[in-house]
């Protein structure tokens, strides 16, 4: 039997190999086997990965206008509640400062403020007033073309209004001459505006001269040409115009360049203040054609509107005033924003365009941005109570097209709409004569201000289907969701009001998700501050002005603004690019969730796997090591592999390679646009697996000498134990016989 085992094991093999199961050499090689072509699967591919894209691209847009809108909520709310921490200080120290000046001594105020409502009630009759004023604005008692003030009105008896005549400020209408019927009253809108700036003291004088130069300039040789000069000398203004007309069979441009020279001496300061000292230059160009006759965009003309600054504001009887005087105090630039054809115009609100103070003339003449955003500000409005709209038209005038204004067709407000829509009458409240303290309501508030989020980009409907190593790349943001922030960038594109535009995607000019280098990511900007406002509630408060020093709009909302200082306040910087950050997440993520779906559905392999024996033996077989024995020693110094070497492999182990191979789409331009460096692989050194070999005669024969063995075996030892229980059995049957009975 023992000669049998030995058989056996003299004629097997042990020895040890690499493990080379689940290897593939090539991402070439497909995933399974299919009858379709591999091209045919990959166009099928391309375009169910366009599908794909864009709709994981629509998703992280989403994702990041929520994070915007959190990041703003989050921002407003935190204004929120210093605005109304600010406030509340504000009203308790503002009722301390009316509590502590009121002694049960002092009379309370009867006498009611008529200022205010006597200003309004000048305005039925200022051009009977000042007719010096009225001649120099050009009011003929009518609105013209581009002379359209409040109208004086005539009646009989008195005119009721609550906001005057029913607190006692009574105003009696002037009659109306007997060649003269009433002014109609009409009607209008009416919008409550603040109340009016008191009275200027004796103010500057003013002196303005004005140069006008029209020059014609053709781009072609001219047939005809007719010159005209006109000059016309008045008290006030001397005027020099030019005048040349071409005809010619292309196309003319003319330009005209107005310069006013504005010198002002000024006096004590006056609400609202007339400009400072000011030298301008105003340039306006308007181009005509011949050609069709276009009149381009441009400046149509300046019109005088409003409230008559001197008489309501009762200016200094001395001060002299001129056509262009007016202008600077009533005077609304009219402009054109698109061409118009011949014939053509463009209807504007007359209130509107009047109210809006970027129009206004005076404040234009101004130098610098600064100047102009304060001289805006001081100014009243001068749309205030105007009803109907206004037409900028194109005409032609001979050979030419120009740009023409008429405001005849708006409606100044009468008194009455006039002290709905521009006066609001002071509070008056009689202190009590007992210990009883005055009730003072607050009168400051917090408003929230609206902020603005990218709308969606529309839907694009789909219907068709060389890398140098950078240290550092990721997906650019692509867009951040604000309007006020847009990209163009040579490998992410263009945005639109702070949208993604797909089409330029679809079209493989720029990728869905693009890679870029670290340093061409964008940064986070800055956002609008604040998102709330402190706000009057009603104007109370100006019955006790000598609190206004510890309490009032001004004061409350520079202590408010403090919360947009970002060296004060650096967690708003932290929140920001927390949310910038958010952002790009968003894109790393879904352009994740495309390189997993585009893997999973590509034909070819999506990684290969290769094993080295890092015994080099150099033999040309394939399985080298099956001829080692599993015992051996000393092959520590036999020769090893160059790749295992430079893994830090033994002799007597493997490297086992596995590299990712390249995702289409995903890996290529225009979405890698940072030459990624991809892995090179993963490197691991194993040990090696035993396998095991015997020849079948062998192991037959051998097993036959041990079956044969093991029979013998059994044989001898059932001879030896039979003799010795028979001879038992005797001698107990002798030993049974002796004994007695």
């Amino acid at each position: 039997m023992s000669f049998g085992a030995l058989y056996i094991v003299f004629n097997s093999d042990f020895n040890q190999v690499c493990d080379y199961s689940d290897t593939v050499d090539s991402c070439d090689e497909r995933k399974t086997y299919k009858r379709t072509e591999v091209a045919e699967e990959e166009k099928q591919l391309g375009v169910d990965w366009l599908v794909q894209a864009q709709e994981l691209r629509n998703q992280s847009e989403k994702l990041k206008c929520d994070a915007e809108k959190d990041l703003l909520k989050e921002l407003q709310d935190l204004e929120k509640a210093e605005a109304e921490r600010v406030v509340k200080q504000c009203m308790s120290r503002f009722k301390a400062c009316v509590a502590a000046g009121y002694t049960t001594t002092t009379p309370g105020p009867t006498e009611t403020d008529c200022t205010g409502c006597n200003r309004f009630c000048t305005m039925t009759n200022w051009a009977s007033i000042d007719t010096s004023y009225a001649a120099a604005m050009g009011f003929t008692g009518l609105c013209s073309d581009t002379v359209c003030p409040w109208l004086p009105e005539c009646g009989v008896g008195m005119y009721i209004h609550e906001k005057c005549s029913m607190r006692g400020c009574s105003c009696d209408k002037v009659k109306c001459p007997a060649t003269e019927a009433p002014t109609p009253t009409g009607t209008t809108t009416v919008v409550v505006g603040p109340a009016p700036a008191p009275a200027p003291p004796p103010g500057p004088t003013t002196t303005y001269t004005g140069t006008t130069t029209t020059t014609t300039a053709t781009t072609t040789t001219a047939t005809t040409t007719t010159a005209t000069t006109t000059t016309s000398t008045t008290t006030t203004t001397t005027t020099t115009t030019t005048s040349t007309t071409t005809t010619t069979a292309t196309t003319t441009t003319a330009t005209t360049s107005t310069t006013s020279t504005v010198t002002t001496i000024p006096a004590a300061p006056a609400p609202p203040p007339p400009p400072g000292p000011v030298t301008t230059t105003v340039t306006s160009t308007t181009s005509t054609s011949t050609a069709d006759c276009f009149c381009d965009a441009g400046t149509a003309g300046v019109v005088i509107v409003g409230r008559p600054y001197k008489t309501f504001f009762s200016a200094p009887a001395d001060q002299k005033w001129t056509q262009n005087t007016v202008k600077m105090m009533q005077g609304v630039t009219i402009k054109a924003e698109t061409a118009l054809p011949v014939g053509g115009d463009l209807p504007k609100s007359c209130k509107s365009y009047f109210s809006d103070r970027r129009n206004y003339f005076g404040p234009q003449q101004q130098t610098s941005a600064g100047a102009q955003e304060e001289a805006r500000n001081n100014a009243y409005d001068l749309g205030c109570g105007y009803s109907g709209q206004f037409k900028i038209q194109c005409v032609k005038k001979g050979n030419t097209c120009g740009l023409h204004v008429d405001i005849s067709t708006c409606s100044p407000p009468t008194y009455s709409q006039a002290l709905d829509a521009c006066y609001t009458a002071p509070t008056t409240t009689t202190w009590p004569s007992g210990p009883t303290r005055p009730n003072v309501n607050d009168w400051l508030g917090v408003e929230l201000l609206e902020f603005d989020i990218a709308d969606m980009p529309p839907f694009y409907n789909i219907t068709t289907q060389t890398t140098t190593p950078y240290p550092c790349c990721e997906v650019h943001v692509g867009s951040v969701c604000r309007p006020d922030i847009n990209f163009d960038h040579p490998h992410v594109g263009k945005t639109d009001k702070g949208r993604w535009i797909p089409e330029a995607s679809y079209n493989r000019s720029f990728g869905y998700f693009p890679v870029v280098s670290c340093d061409q990511q964008a940064k986070s900007v800055p956002r609008m501050c604040p998102r709330v406002k402190i706000k009057e509630m009603n104007a109370g408060f100006k019955q006790w002005p000598h609190c206004l020093s510890v309490c009032s709009p001004a004061s409350a909302t520079k202590e408010f603004m403090q919360i947009c200082n970002r060296t004060a306040n650096p967690e708003l910087e932290v929140m920001e690019k927390a949310a910038h950050e958010k952002k790009i997440n968003h894109m790393k993520a879904k352009k994740a969730e495309l390189e997993s779906w585009t893997a999973e559905r590509m034909p070819t392999v999506t990684d290969i796997k290769q094993v080295v024996d890092c015994f080099d033996d150099r033999l040309p077989r394939r399985y080298n090591s099956m001829s080692l024995p599993k015992m051996r020693s000393g092959f520590a110094t036999m020769p090893l592999h160059n790749e295992c070497r430079l893994h830090g492999c033994k002799v007597t182990q493997c490297l086992q390679i596995k590299k990712g191979c390249k995702i289409p789409f995903i890996h290529d331009a225009p979405e890698a646009m940072c030459n990624i460096r991809y892995a090179d692989g993963e490197f691991n050194c194993v040990e090696k697996v035993d396998i095991s070999s015997n020849n079948p005669l062998s192991l037959g024969f051998g097993v036959a000498w041990m079956v044969i063995g093991a029979i013998f075996a059994c044989a001898g030892v059932a001879n030896y134990v039979r003799p010795r229980s028979s001879d038992g059995s005797q001698a107990e049957l002798e030993t049974t016989a002796m004994v007695p009975i």
